[in-house]
């Protein structure tokens, strides 16, 4: 399971296990699954606590 933990300009930070191991990237969202794509645009939508 991938988690999404951060969105800026840079890109879409995600955190998910592989082999045991932590590992973590930057994706651009145009490159996730569809459905990891409306879970971007609806972290996008939502107001940021102040």
């Amino acid at each position: 399971m991938m988690v999404i933990f951060g969105i800026d300009e840079a890109g879409v930070y995600c955190r998910w296990l592989e082999g045991g191991k932590l590992k973590d990237d930057i994706f651009d969202a145009a490159d996730l699954e569809p459905a990891t794509q409306r879970e971007v645009a609806a972290a996008l939508d939502t107001p940021r606590k102040p």
